[in-house]
């Protein structure tokens, strides 16, 4: 009876993909493969995450089980590491990536639970594509069958700040020997590399990565401030180590150099073989579109008129986002959209007619600039000049403080009513 309980607890458990009933939440299990007693087992497959996006992932944590999900030790299995990728974006420049597609969630032996602050998450576009990788070993000297990763993932669909991952080590690669008997002889071994800062924003979360033997990471800046320290504790046979957040962030620049410190202790006989170092820095750079708008048969002030900007689905009318408000006096607007990607952009004054910009980039950290010249007009706002646009001018002709006063002089008078005769007939994007 208990054999075959738990055979059908290891069959449910062998399930590709658990998807449970709590709202923002779901289970991804990988698995099962062998871990081999000799050598490393890898696997890179498709990321089997049951969601259709778009959709944010705002925290995750991994746990590697056996087929009955008990939580299995360094001592009979060791998780070099496991990662999630999205294979339809680039690392940042400068990353230990490279231009390698980018890695944004995993874990190794010590298995950090990560969690964003509120507001915050990695985006998840359409048309994106997540891939995984692992590699474990047995440390038994035997195979070991029936091991499970499962990544608790948290997400959400409303949307929120976008925060990307950016790599760093305390080598210039990912793995390095350590020797015996401490650093040749005495005391930690001790490695530090800079990295340069990509984009300016924030860092709103720190994740260390370290192997067996690690003691402790940081990360500094070039002043020598350290902006977190990690010690590295044991504690029945697992590795343990500290996920760091701020929901304030701390402030970057681009071009700024910052440092990876780590320090390894290895008092036994032999070298310890292809550790690591990894310091992931969450990073959060704000997308700007800022837009110069000429008005057509205007002179009043800009920063009379209302605007509306849209990001579209390329090619269609789809809305993705919004953002309504006034033209400073320059007839400049700035908008942030929370979505990286290529969009069509359509601008539309409060009475001019809508114009669409085909094709535009919007990418973290960057000010994408975009000019466009609004046709007067549109008196109703139903983007097209017509008869009822003509009547409103002539209803209110005459009066002092009108929306149909569309040139913005303080009057409706014969201005407004030849603009709407000039562009009668015309219709917007």
């Amino acid at each position: 009876m208990q054999s075959t309980a738990r055979s059908l607890m290891g069959i449910l458990f062998s399930i590709w993909v658990a998807l449970f009933t709590w709202a923002d939440s779901v289970d991804v299990v990988l698995g099962p493969f062998t871990a081999p007693g000799q050598g490393m087992f890898s696997r890179v497959d498709l990321f089997p995450i049951p969601l259709t996006p778009p959709y944010w992932i705002t925290g995750f944590s991994v746990e590697m089980v056996d087929e009955n999900g008990n939580p299995l030790g360094h001592d009979s299995v060791h998780l070099h590491h496991t990662l999630v990728g999205n294979m339809a974006r680039s690392s940042l420049p400068g990353s230990l990536w490279g231009s390698f597609y980018e890695i944004f969630m995993g874990a190794g032996h010590e298995q950090v639970p990560v969690q964003f602050p509120t507001g915050y998450g990695y985006y998840v576009a359409p048309g994106d594509g997540l891939a995984y990788q692992v590699e474990i070993m047995s440390m038994t000297g035997s195979d070991v069958s029936g091991v499970y990763i499962v990544y608790h993932i948290d997400y959400t669909r409303q949307p929120q700040r976008h925060i990307r991952p950016f790599w760093m080590s305390a080598v210039s690669g990912f793995e390095y020997d350590v020797p015996p008997g401490g650093n040749r002889g005495g005391g930690e071994d001790i490695r530090a590399r800079q990295w340069t800062v990509p984009v300016s924003g924030r860092i709103f979360g720190l994740l260390p990565h370290l192997h067996w033997g690690g003691q402790w990471i940081e990360l500094l800046r070039s002043s020598g401030e350290v902006i977190w320290h990690a010690d590295a504790f044991y504690h029945e046979e697992h590795l343990h180590l500290t996920y760091w957040s701020d929901p304030e962030g701390v402030p970057v620049q681009q071009g700024e150099r910052l440092t990876v410190r780590a320090g390894y202790y290895n008092p036994g006989p032999d070298w310890l073989n292809d550790v690591m170092a990894l310091m992931i820095a969450m990073l959060h750079a704000p997308i700007t579109l800022r837009g110069t708008v000429s008005l057509d048969h205007y002179t009043g002030s800009p920063s009379q008129v209302m605007v509306t900007v849209q990001t579209l689905t390329l090619g269609t009318d789809t809305v993705v986002e919004q953002w309504s408000g006034t033209l400073d006096s320059n007839g400049v607007f700035t908008f942030q959209p929370l979505r990286p990607g290529t969009y069509d952009v359509a601008i539309k004054g409060s009475h001019f007619l809508r114009k669409i910009v085909r094709g535009i980039q919007l990418s973290d950290g960057q000010t994408t600039q975009v000019q466009v010249l609004l046709i007067n007009g549109d008196v109703d706002g139903n983007n097209r000049v017509d008869d009822a646009d003509l009547l409103a001018v002539l209803f209110a002709f005459g009066e002092g403080s009108s929306p149909a006063d569309i040139t913005g002089d303080g009057r409706v008078d014969d201005a407004d009513l030849l603009t709407v005769l000039f562009r009668f007939g015309q219709v917007g994007e």
